[in-house]
């Protein structure tokens, strides 16, 4: 590549560190709106440190908008998928992996889409089902929806009431620990 050189025959630098620095603080400003405009909160973007949020509670308050456009989307498509899940099961009984027949009545059960804090959920689980303000069935479900590997609610149910741990730590009906 030939460089065509000035009148002078010198080669000079232009210094573009300045507006490298206004282009940092228009990445900024393009992130912030980011956040407003697709509704995600700068902490799902990763661009709030922890010690920026004052709390907890404001953290998930923040998840507001998020939650709304979630839940939004998921209503947009409840109605297809369905049909969808129909026509996967038409396709595997065209391909001999399901038998021929009626189809099933499916549905897709969503987990969590926010991380969420594992041991403060069995914190709150084992604290309701010991308080007796939360069913053991309730606690369960809410242990699957936060995607523990719970394959099915009953069977669990049943397991933990067979359990000698779970006796002692429930208590009797005067509500006298059991030991």
């Amino acid at each position: 590549m030939v460089w065509p050189l000035g009148d002078s025959g010198q080669l000079s630098t232009v210094d573009t560190s300045a507006q490298l620095a206004e282009l940092r603080e228009y990445v900024e400003t393009l992130r912030e709106r980011l956040s407003v405009v697709t509704r995600l909160p700068a902490s799902v973007l990763g661009t709030v440190s922890p010690a920026e949020v004052p709390s907890g509670y404001a953290l998930q308050l923040s998840f507001g908008p998020l939650h709304a456009m979630v839940r939004t989307m998921r209503l947009a498509r409840e109605a297809k998928y369905p049909l969808l899940l129909k026509m996967v099961q038409r396709l595997y009984q065209l391909g001999g992996v399901l038998p021929s027949g009626a189809n099933h009545r499916v549905t897709i059960a969503f987990g969590p889409y926010l991380p969420t804090d594992l041991s403060a959920v069995l914190e709150l689980v084992a604290r309701g089902v010991q308080a007796g303000v939360l069913a053991l069935e309730t606690g369960v479900g809410i242990l699957i929806d936060v995607g523990l590997p719970i394959e099915d609610a009953a069977p669990e149910v049943a397991r933990l009431r067979e359990s000698p741990t779970a006796v002692t730590q429930r208590g009797d009906s005067d509500g006298n620990t059991l030991v």
